[in-house]
């Protein structure tokens, strides 16, 4: 780390910093406690080349979202994301040159987990930002390691994440969870040996590693730190869209078909589809009555509507574009159509071949999105060329072809 001059290197760490790694063990590194909205680019501003998020803020104060990683990405700095909130956006953001580092990255990266509610604690800013809660991974990890223990048995394990999912994430405390589990635990042995796992500090300690490795190997002092995307893949160096366009350069309507039909075919237009559905006029009438076409009335119902919306693709398009915006989700979803649009072109570029484990992995991504069993299924439940009869089965080829070939890309690029 002699290369680097104390200030180089951002850390954004509050109660994942492992207990094992005081902060005077790294004077290179400028600590700050965990980021909010806007810090990583007053922290780019401030002449760091290299920012490190590990802890956010969220719910009380606005997250750091996947367009300020990406812009930071593009003016040149390297960013690395582990444990917490950064392996949240490093994942949103690991296609555009994020680095994450550890196991709750990989997770989140691999669709294991999905939900923000995974890493949040609650926390204690006068207390060094001290964790005041358990995390429900951490729940996860510990549960694994008992049950791998022989401390407790596989029912007793899910009854114990079930009751850490049933509480509110400020709730969540080991006496909480093994009490609603209906754990006995008299003399807290199972309790003592849950809090010895934390899989958040232990990839944080990672993170640190990571970096003290990384610029032994790539100093931030070199004449060419301060070049543009240098950590990233060639590709992206070359076909970066200029300036800050949120739109990528494209307009908000081509966006908005091109959108609908990537997450249609991706199957990631699920978790948003509820609330544009609701209020849509074309959802039909489910039989109330105890009457024999009601189980059929209502497996038909998601189609039917699906049918109706897409009549006017257009307005449902503009529809889901809202919806996206107000759950705050645009931008990242913006993201992976754009990163993947970019490597699924670069694998065609450089004629690389789709491996045949890779596309049987992202096939069965989206029929469990859909789901459905398998890919067979998938198509046997279209008709006229659509699933359900209403989404067109070329955008379900067409995405699968993209994440595929991105992917392959991507592998590609990683043993170079």
């Amino acid at each position: 780390m002699s290369d680097s001059a104390p200030g180089d290197v951002v850390v954004f760490v509050g109660p994942s910093l492992p207990r094992n790694a005081p902060k005077e063990d790294h004077p290179n590194l400028r600590w700050q406690p965990p980021a909010r909205r806007g810090d990583l680019y007053r922290a780019r501003d401030s002449g760091a080349r290299c920012i490190c998020l590990i802890d956010g803020v969220f719910g009380h104060s606005l997250a750091i979202s996947p367009r300020e990683v990406s812009d930071i990405i593009r003016d040149g700095a390297i960013v690395i994301g582990a444990a917490s909130m950064g392996a949240l956006r490093a994942a949103d953001c690991a296609p555009l040159g994020a680095i994450g580092v550890g196991v709750v990255f990989r997770m989140y990266r691999l669709g294991l987990l999905e939900s923000d509610d995974e890493v949040a604690v609650a926390i204690d800013p006068e207390d060094n930002y001290r964790a005041i809660s358990v995390a429900l991974i951490n729940v996860r990890y510990a549960v694994s390691r008992a049950r791998r223990a022989g401390r407790i048995s596989k029912t007793v394990g899910l009854a114990i994440i079930r009751a850490a999912q049933s509480l509110y994430f400020p709730a969540r405390n080991w006496r909480a969870i093994l009490s609603n589990a209906g754990v006995k635990d008299n003399d807290r042995s199972i309790e003592a040996f849950c809090r010895a796992y934390d899989v958040k500090s232990d990839d944080a300690a990672r993170a640190l590693t990571f970096i003290e490795k990384y610029l032994h190997r790539d100093p931030l002092s070199s004449s060419n730190a301060t070049s543009s995307n240098r950590s990233l893949p060639v590709v992206l160096r070359k076909k970066r869209y200029s300036g800050h366009d949120s739109l990528f350069g494209y307009s908000e309507n081509y966006l908005q078909a091109a959108l609908l039909e990537w997450l249609c075919g991706t199957g990631r237009f699920v978790e948003y589809i509820w609330p544009v559905l609701v209020v849509s006029s074309a959802i039909p009438k489910v039989p109330q009555e105890e009457l024999p076409d009601r189980p059929r009335a209502l497996r038909e119902l998601v189609p039917n509507i699906l049918a109706g919306v897409l009549e006017n693709r257009q307005r449902f398009s503009e529809q889901l574009w809202h919806e996206l915006k107000f759950v705050n989700r645009l931008d990242a979803e913006l993201m992976l159509w754009y990163a993947h649009q970019t490597y699924s072109q670069a694998a065609l570029d450089a004629m690389i071949d789709i491996p045949l484990t890779t596309l049987l992995r992202v096939r069965a991504e989206i029929v469990k999105r859909y789901g459905l069993r398998s890919w067979t299924e998938l198509e046997e439940n279209c008709v006229d060329n659509r699933l359900f009869g209403a989404i067109p089965i070329q955008w379900l080829f067409a995405a699968c072809d993209k994440l595929a070939l991105a992917r392959a890309y991507y592998e590609v690029q990683q043993y170079r």
